[in-house]
């Protein structure tokens, strides 16, 4: 077992890392299972390197998601609250802040957050998906749809996509 120390240091050398390749954090999360087995470690470390380096938006971004992947969604929207003040026009935390929202049951701030995505050059299929999921849970089906539509458009083999637009076809002739 590894001593206390030694961790410590360990987590600050990994901080160092992710402070000079903040997209390293990502591919720590979707490396080889022992890695991913590390979570807490990369979390601390991300959240270490971001103390150390507080205004970078894409450090805050990709700390997001190692606080997502160690099931700390709270603080993941902190992270990206964080990302967006230095950055507004931070294209992906845009959209993963959308998702969230999204799932917290906030699907007007996710509206906001994903037009603001689309504003910043976010034309893809997972924006107008996530799009069309927070106008249909506003109600606004039409919406919805044409947003479903048009994130086929853009992949036309994007199954969810398919699924919740047949969702809202059955609900129309229902």
């Amino acid at each position: 077992m590894r001593r206390p120390e030694s961790l410590a240091r360990e987590r600050s050398r990994l901080a160092a890392i992710f402070a000079a390749e903040p997209e390293l954090i990502q591919a720590f999360i979707e490396s080889d299972a022992r890695l991913r087995t590390q979570s807490a470690l990369i979390h601390q470390a991300a959240l270490e390197s971001v103390t150390a380096n507080p205004d970078s938006a894409e450090l805050c971004f990709y700390a997001a998601h190692a606080a997502l992947h160690h099931a700390d969604p709270s603080g993941a929207e902190q992270l990206l609250r964080r990302a967006l003040a230095i950055l507004p026009t931070h294209r992906d935390a845009l959209i993963l802040a959308g998702r969230l929202a999204i799932d917290a049951g906030l699907p007007e701030r996710a509206e906001w957050l994903l037009q603001q995505a689309l504003a910043a050059g976010g034309d893809y299929p997972d924006v107008h998906f996530l799009l069309g999921q927070s106008w249909q849970k506003q109600g606004q089906l039409s919406r919805a749809r044409e947003s479903y539509q048009r994130a086929l458009a853009l992949n036309e083999k994007y199954d969810r996509v398919r699924d919740a637009l047949q969702t809202l076809t059955d609900r129309g002739s229902a």
